[in-house]
């Protein structure tokens, strides 16, 4: 019985920290949601789960538009997934709500707000 009782007490314990990154994460979100509503209170924040699906007949269909690697921060995997959410243009990316805009790339990595909020105003400025 000490080796199941043993085997028991892993297991419980690796529930229980599973449980506590779970937690850690969704208050992690939580705050994100938070401060993109302080920055920017008249948008409202997108309540939506959708992730980007980069499909070769999306990117293949997508105009070329601006060279949005251009903007600091913003690579070819990054400029990829705009083209296919259909911001092809610095106009287009300056037009565009962060919330939205987070909404629209939740799925790739390392995404902050002042990434965001630095895209849209290196956008403005080269549309002028």
């Amino acid at each position: 019985m000490g080796r199941f009782g043993r085997v028991i007490g892993v297991l419980v314990f690796g529930v229980g920290v599973g449980i506590v990154i779970a937690y850690w994460l969704k208050q992690q979100e939580e705050a994100f949601q938070r401060q993109m509503r302080q920055q920017h209170p008249k948008s409202p924040m997108p309540t939506s789960e959708t992730q980007i699906i980069l499909s070769q007949k999306t990117l293949d269909q997508a105009d070329s538009g601006d060279d949005l690697t251009r903007i600091n921060g913003i690579g070819p995997k990054t400029a990829q997934a705009l083209r296919a959410t259909g911001i092809t243009s610095f106009a287009t990316l300056a037009s565009t709500s962060p919330h939205d805009l987070h909404d629209k790339l939740k799925g790739l990595r390392g995404l902050t707000p002042e990434k965001i909020n630095g895209w849209i105003e290196q956008a403005a400025g080269l549309t002028s």
